[in-house]
């Protein structure tokens, strides 16, 4: 009870800010976007072929050379706290940092420097990170045109579904996901920042109702790597963009400086 008060007066205090969001509601009425996640295939793509349409990308993806060249790019970090002083000791267990843990240090720097991105971030790092392109989430998104079906699913949970949502949110009417490894077929681990190949991990149900609900609102279509059998709509990258897969390691795709940022957050966590 206690709880459910203290969101409800947070989520009033900060509603002028939450309702922020609603200035680009349907700006995309119709069109069709690419969510760019953090997946291993991504180290087998040229990102700079998906230019041709509006990307939505999630986390890390911004650490990717080339990310910050796409013309027009959305980028969702939907963790709560996460710009907090020590927040990587409270919540990995990961070392203890002066100020800010590495890649929040950077992140809030590239917000900074590349305002042309507009990022998608959890109310509770207002205290530490704003702009003209900064958005804040919390609890629901507060246009009362958006549908409540989503509303009630908690779209903020993770990055992945505050991303689509967020699609839905914009007035996209398709969604190609790209580096999205969990939706394949064995789901495929790992992130194009880590060390080596993707692996087959075993994750089931995978956001399966969250899926289900949200196909109504927006077409959603996975793209893999190979040709394997999904419960989204599938194609293979190289039918897709009619070029062929090329390998990169991680240090080929991210500077070494962001390499060493996140080895340091999140110690014992990724492969490298």
């Amino acid at each position: 009870m206690v709880y459910k008060i203290l969101k409800k007066t947070i989520k009033n205090i900060f509603n002028y800010k939450l309702k922020k969001i609603n200035s680009i509601k349907d700006i995309h009425s119709g069109e069709t976007c690419y969510l760019m996640g953090t997946g291993s295939s991504i180290k087998e793509m040229d990102i700079m072929l998906f230019d041709d349409k509006p990307v939505i990308g999630l986390n890390e993806i911004i650490f990717h050379k080339n990310f910050i060249n796409l013309k027009k790019k959305y980028l969702v970090l939907t963790e709560p706290f996460f710009f907090y002083p020590f927040q990587s000791k409270i919540f990995w267990n990961g070392s203890w940092f002066p100020i800010f843990n590495p890649t929040a240090k950077i992140l809030k720097k590239m917000a900074k420097k590349n305002r042309d991105i507009l990022f998608f971030l959890h109310l509770s790092n207002i205290l530490f990170v704003n702009g003209k392109n900064i958005f804040y989430n919390f609890l629901k998104y507060p246009h009362p045109e958006f549908p409540s079906r989503l509303n009630d699913l908690n779209c903020f949970k993770g990055a992945f579904t505050h991303a689509l949502s967020l699609a839905v949110f914009l007035g996209f009417k398709k969604v190609i996901l790209v580096g999205c490894d969990y939706t394949f077929n064995p789901p495929r681990g790992r992130h194009f920042y880590e060390k080596g190949e993707g692996v087959n991990i075993d994750i089931k149900n995978y956001h399966t109702e969250f899926l289900k609900t949200i196909q109504e609102f927006i077409d959603i279509e996975t793209l893999t790597l190979e040709k394997n059998d999904t419960i989204l709509k599938s194609i293979e990258y190289s039918n897709f963009k009619n070029v062929g897969r090329k390998y990169r390691e991680n240090y080929e795709l991210v500077n070494q400086d962001k390499l060493e940022a996140i080895k340091n957050t999140r110690k014992n966590v990724y492969h490298f």
